[in-house]
């Protein structure tokens, strides 16, 4: 994914300069509102800005804000937990395809939303709430500004799985629409990032690869619902019941485990007096 990103066809301009710099001062003033963290990326030069409120604190991040020299924010994706890291990249991946599909002014009217969370050195948990743009595009098509956001959030069942949002009406975009790329997502330069992942795990060379892809399919079989196994048979999976009956889905609830089962509260003493009688 990060090659994917930053050798992209950028070609050599020289007006940048002013519209990178209003940019910065946008998103220096968002985290003054927020609170949270932000990251700016100029996809060109593999140079991230950092700023943070007091949120940034939890991870280690003052405010007084970061340069790195890549368009990645690995200070931060070093807290957040494997599965979902995974989950945020694969998204990731999704959103650039679906936007490079784009005509650039439209690229404004969506970005990506996820709940993720920080792994703090107690061992404590946040809920975070993750959302990506890509903000300025260069005339050739390439995405050259992209910003990520990390805000503190709350664990809420109406946000199972990542989401690209259309923020000009408010509407959720079909997976539909941008699963058609998925057949991309493991391509050899894509799947670098989760590589890299497996890699820090300590994981041998020659696993890496095979482990990369189980943990993409084991996401799919478990987040998607045309993924998953038929509860009758864990043979054939929900795409080849729908395949073989000439059916689609209209529709689908989701329920947690243990949900909406109420039990049966159980008093030893009046059971025993009862056979008594």
């Amino acid at each position: 994914m990060r090659s994917l990103l930053t050798e992209q066809d950028f070609g050599t301009t020289t007006w940048e300069y002013e519209i990178l710099e209003n940019r910065k001062m946008q998103v220096r003033s968002f985290v003054q509102i927020d609170n949270g963290i932000a990251v700016l990326s100029d996809l060109r030069k593999n140079t991230s800005y950092i700023y943070a409120g007091n949120f940034g604190q939890n991870i280690g991040i003052s405010q007084n804000g970061l340069i790195i020299d890549s368009a990645f924010e690995d200070e931060i994706f070093n807290c957040i937990p494997a599965d979902d890291l995974i989950e945020r990249h694969v998204l990731e991946l999704r959103y650039f395809h679906f936007q490079r599909a784009n005509e650039i002014r439209e690229r404004k009217n969506y970005n990506t939303i996820c709940l993720i969370h920080f792994q703090l050195q107690n061992g404590n948990t946040i809920p975070v709430l993750h959302r990506s743009y890509y903000l300025e595009s260069l005339p050739n098509g390439s995405i050259w500004l992209s910003l990520c956001t990390y805000t503190p959030y709350i664990e809420t069942p109406t946000l199972t799985s990542g989401q690209i949002v259309n923020n000009k009406n408010g509407k959720v975009v079909q997976q539909k629409e941008y699963q058609l790329y998925d057949n991309l997502l493991l391509s050899p330069r894509e799947k670098e990032v989760l590589t890299e992942q497996a890699r820090n795990e300590g994981k041998p060379e020659n696993i890496i690869e095979k482990m990369v892809i189980g943990r993409i399919n084991k996401y799919y079989k478990e987040v998607c619902l045309v993924d998953q196994l038929f509860i009758k048979d864990d043979e054939l999976t929900i795409t080849k019941l729908l395949k073989a009956r000439n059916a689609e889905v209209a529709r689908f609830a989701r329920f947690a485990l243990g949900e909406g089962i109420e039990k049966k509260q159980e008093n030893f003493a009046e059971e025993v007096a009862s056979f008594m009688k």
